[in-house]
């Protein structure tokens, strides 16, 4: 962890993680109260862009909104990949631990703006996806992974989907989620509580074909999976 100061002496502090040939640096350090994992696979992005060692992830996720030159930079490409093993991974590393913030609002009628009534903190790990390939992959709209749901294995050693897969969204000048070539992208897993330690992987694809993340481990409460028939 890091304090920096301003030149107005605004102190923040910054969580400074690294491993391998990656450096982490998030803006969300103080937590207030923890909260459970909401089932729902909503894996917010907070990096899209060029491979590099090291990343300043902001407070608030990448914004959900088409930018000015998205439509131009995409709209005439043909240069699209199929997501495949050998086009794209996915690595969650256990090693850092980060925190996702949860917002919860109101809409105050008179102003027609929403506001936040409080702000609670899930424990995180990063996702990491990259695109090897030479062309552009397509992951969905709007700044989530929403085709991406967590499996843990049970203990007969089947996996068992956990998350739902998050519901589709109005499209109107949503962004596309769209990852060049060589480029990687930065989302945060929330994590699940309990007391039993187990294996865990993420699912990703669309009907046309899926691919696995590597398979990792955290706790998790094996009462909530519901018994196979």
């Amino acid at each position: 962890m890091a304090t920096l100061v301003s030149c107005r002496q605004k102190i923040e502090q910054l969580n400074i993680q690294s491993h391998q040939n990656l450096t982490l640096i998030d803006s969300i350090v103080v937590a207030g109260e923890l909260m459970e994992f909401h089932s729902c696979a909503d894996f917010m992005v907070y990096y899209l862009g060029e491979s590099t060692d090291t990343i300043v992830l902001p407070r608030q996720p990448i914004s959900s909104r088409v930018g000015k030159g998205q439509y131009g930079k995409y709209e005439n490409a043909h240069n699209w990949a199929k997501i495949t093993p050998n086009n794209i991974s996915i690595q969650v590393d256990t090693l850092f631990h980060m925190l996702e913030p949860h917002h919860f609002s109101h809409l105050d009628e008179e102003s027609g703006n929403w506001i936040v009534d409080s702000i609670k903190y899930q424990n995180a790990f990063p996702i990491v996806v990259t695109n090897h390939s030479d062309s552009l992959l397509y992951l969905g709209t709007h700044n989530m992974i929403r085709r991406m749901v967590q499996e843990v294995k049970d203990d007969h050693g089947r996996w068992v989907m956990l998350d739902k897969e998050g519901l589709d969204l109005c499209g109107v000048l949503a962004r596309d989620l769209i990852l060049d070539p060589k480029n990687m992208l930065i989302a945060k897993l929330p994590r699940y509580k309990g007391n039993t330690k187990a294996a865990f992987r993420l699912k990703f694809g669309f009907n046309d074909g899926y691919v696995y993340s590597n398979t990792f481990w955290d706790y998790f409460d094996m009462a909530k999976l519901k018994p196979s028939k």
